[in-house]
């Protein structure tokens, strides 16, 4: 995990940057050099996760391969830092896995537009949370069905 992120920062951050791994850290595992507000600490947590789906997708591990980011950029970090956030998914899985199908699949849901180099590649819904149809897995989660089961 500790060269995962260390080399998604490299490739993400310029100047040097690194990310570090502490496994016996329970409130920030992951860590970047930089410092740079709110922004970098939602960065730590999107690398992090990036990290563990990259791990997850080795052949000696049995994990589905699916990361979903609910909102990560709205209030938190910039639009320049999260499109190439969103662009170093994409090299990845067109640099590391381009001889083989993709092992993960990344959802990200968002109301900012994904950068221009990934418009044509990336499957974009537009959801309406007004109908379930409209919702991404066509269904409400949490509080109504809790509401359901008791």
């Amino acid at each position: 995990m500790a060269e995962i992120i260390d080399s998604l920062t490299k490739r993400l951050l310029p100047d040097g940057a690194f990310g570090l791994f502490d496994p016996r850290d329970e409130d920030r595992p992951f860590r970047l050099s930089m410092r740079g507000g709110e922004a970098y600490r939602v960065l730590e947590v999107l690398l992090g996760d990036i990290a563990c789906m990259l791990d997850s997708a080795g052949s000696r591990n049995s994990l589905p391969g699916l990361l979903i980011h609910d909102c990560p950029r709205e209030a938190d970090m910039s639009v320049g830092l999260y499109e190439n956030f969103l662009s170093l998914i994409g090299t990845l899985e067109k640099e590391e896995f381009a001889e083989r199908a993709s092992p993960f699949q990344y959802i990200v849901t968002t109301t900012t537009p994904p950068p221009a180099n990934l418009r044509d590649d990336a499957v974009c819904l537009e959801l309406d949370p007004s109908s379930a149809e409209g919702l991404l897995f066509g269904r409400r989660f949490g509080s109504e069905q809790q509401e359901e089961l008791n």
